[in-house]
């Protein structure tokens, strides 16, 4: 009985190993969520409240790229940065992606 439990841990072993090394099958921007309910709100929130909002932003993009993921309040939202990502969206007619403020956002920055 043991000998069968043993071989069933050891075989599950690389099996835990590889399906973690996987890649999920979503293509999810790089980026952060923070810490759960809160994401990156209470940055975002300090850096404005110190006039630094730019500087901010700036950095999160020098580290992930022009597009990546956060967390504001709870909710998970996308960063696009630059002339290519805005053409992207705007030429698009929205059909790909939905434009639209979150309520997070609102929160943050009014309607």
């Amino acid at each position: 009985m043991t000998s069968i439990f043993l071989v069933a841990v050891l075989l599950l072993i690389p099996i835990l190993f590889l399906l973690r090394r996987t890649k999920p099958s979503k293509r999810v921007p790089p980026g952060s969520l923070g810490i759960p309910i809160i994401g990156q709100s209470l940055g975002l929130l300090r850096s404005m409240r110190a006039n630094t909002a730019e500087k901010w932003i700036e950095d999160r993009i020098n580290k992930y790229g022009p597009i990546s993921k956060l967390s504001l309040f709870g909710k998970p939202t996308v960063l696009i940065h630059g002339q290519a990502a805005n053409k992207f969206i705007f030429a698009n007619g929205g059909d790909s992606i939905v434009n639209q403020q979150t309520q997070s956002v609102k929160m943050i920055l009014g309607d």
